[in-house]
């Protein structure tokens, strides 16, 4: 493990690291990214003994959701913000764990306050993905980046020429409802994993299918949907280029890919290099992921 690295594998972390990235230099705060607010938990809250209406990050979500909502958000587009979704994602988790999804303001605040989660990631839902077959789907790249003193950034970044798309087995809508791919023990697993804001929290359950809105293999893993459509929920490259020829994958999307990994990369090379210093070489592994 690369002593900084927390600055873009936490997701607190690395929203401040880039959004300090792009104001030190001038750029669009959420360009590359979808808008994105730190808000405290539960956890936090109550440490601080602070109800959550009073809470300044609490009430600059409110604005955006307001904002968003008469469609005066100068960052989120009219049909991007007709549902007026939002994610809330514990800053630390993985896998999908426990990510709620509501349009409902009070519902992400009751989420958020009930939970054992300190902090959260408040981020606008993008309403109008590239679909892959009808359905959502991310994709996987994978970055090494090792240090380089003798170069003039002191890194060195290469980038995988093949990934894999992550593809849901739900087909997308934003309708309110579960869907019908709960069925038996299994799929109870996965909703209650999906309900709640922490293992012991108040099961607090989302109007939304997170199978549909979710492509962790985490969570489709545990549907009996899973490979309904592609084996392991897995497509390659190759797969997207003929659902979407039109998109040129290899000519243009891929070279922005690379262009927001290296972004991403100098915007952490503060952190990167200062915890290298004296260390000796060092490597890192790391996957990007995009939601088109």
């Amino acid at each position: 493990k690369w002593v900084g690295m927390e600055c873009l594998t936490a997701k607190d972390q690395m929203l401040k690291t880039l959004l300090a990235y792009a104001t030190q230099h001038g750029l669009p705060r959420f360009d590359s990214i979808p808008v994105s607010l730190e808000v405290p938990g539960g956890a936090s809250l109550r440490l601080a003994g602070t109800p959550i209406a009073d809470n300044s990050a609490w009430r600059a979500l409110q604005h955006a959701h307001a904002a968003v909502a008469d469609g005066s958000h100068p960052d989120v587009t009219l049909s991007d913000g007709q549902a007026n979704l939002w994610l809330l994602k514990p800053s630390r988790g993985c896998g999908g764990t426990g990510i709620f999804i509501d349009s409902d303001i009070q519902a992400l605040m009751d989420y958020a306050s009930n939970s054992a989660v300190g902090c959260w990631v408040a981020q606008k839902y993008l309403e109008r993905p590239l679909l892959f077959d009808g359905r959502k789907f991310d994709m996987r790249v994978w970055a090494l980046v090792s240090s380089a003193p003798e170069t003039a950034l002191g890194l060195e970044v290469r980038v995988y020429r093949e990934g894999y798309l992550r593809t849901s087995s739900e087909q997308y809508s934003l309708q309110r409802k579960v869907s019908d791919g709960f069925h038996g023990e299994k799929d109870n697993i996965s909703r209650a994993r999906c309900a709640k804001a922490s293992p012991d929290g108040p099961a607090i359950v989302s109007k939304y299918d997170l199978l549909v809105h979710l492509t962790n293999h985490c969570q489709q893993r545990a549907a009996s949907s899973l490979g309904r459509y592609e084996e392991g929920n897995t497509a390659s490259y190759a797969d997207l280029e003929r659902a979407h020829p039109h998109l040129e994958l290899r000519e243009r999307v891929l070279p922005k890919v690379y262009e927001l990994i290296a972004s991403s990369i100098l915007a952490a090379r503060p952190h990167l290099v200062a915890a290298n210093n004296g260390r000796g070489p060092q490597v890192y592994a790391c996957l990007l992921y995009t939601s088109p």
